[in-house]
């Protein structure tokens, strides 16, 4: 084992989390409580290149995730980048990714210097990007194996305003 799939794996053993209950959002709920800081995320149109990105701000974590894409992506764009906030990987300055009208909105909404992590074309081009790629092939493992690959791979309901019921229900899908 490299270190990096050893410092994967540990963060992953650390979650304390019951795959058992997973949905996004209830694995974010729990990733909000092990943090202490609100994680939100934000669909967005974004040009092909862009799959998503992370944007730590003074009091809460920003995942923003291409809407363009398929569920099935979206999740996983999701999960890679919640990977680069449990796998406390360095920060980066966004301005170098993104294009200057998304920094500016960025910038006056959020955080005057926006700092995280940014998912482009080659989720493998750096060891931290293989890392957080690595993190969402282990929790998709622990996923299967809970039986709950069904809330990973479509939403609980087709109809966005049931959501807040059906997941209340506990339906395994």
């Amino acid at each position: 084992m490299t270190d990096g799939e050893a410092r994967v794996q540990a963060a992953v053993d650390g979650l304390g989390y019951d795959f058992r209950q997973f949905t996004v959002p209830h694995f974010v709920k729990h990733l909000e409580a092990l943090r202490t800081r609100d994680i939100i995320l934000h669909g967005v149109a974004f040009d092909q290149g862009l799959h998503g990105f992370w944007v730590q701000a003074e009091t809460a974590d920003y995942v923003f995730f291409n809407r363009r894409t398929h569920e099935v992506h979206q999740a996983h764009h999701i999960l890679h980048e919640l990977g680069h906030m449990m796998l406390r990987h360095q920060l980066r300055d966004l301005a170098a990714f993104l294009p200057p009208e998304l920094m500016a909105h960025l910038r006056a909404s959020i955080s005057a210097a926006p700092q995280g992590h940014c998912r482009r074309w080659d989720p493998h081009d750096t060891p931290e990007e293989r890392e957080a790629e690595l993190f969402v092939r282990r929790l998709q493992r622990e996923i299967l194996l809970a039986g709950r690959l069904a809330a990973l791979t479509h939403p609980d309901t087709s109809i966005g305003a049931l959501d807040r019921f059906t997941r209340g229900l506990g339906y395994d899908g």
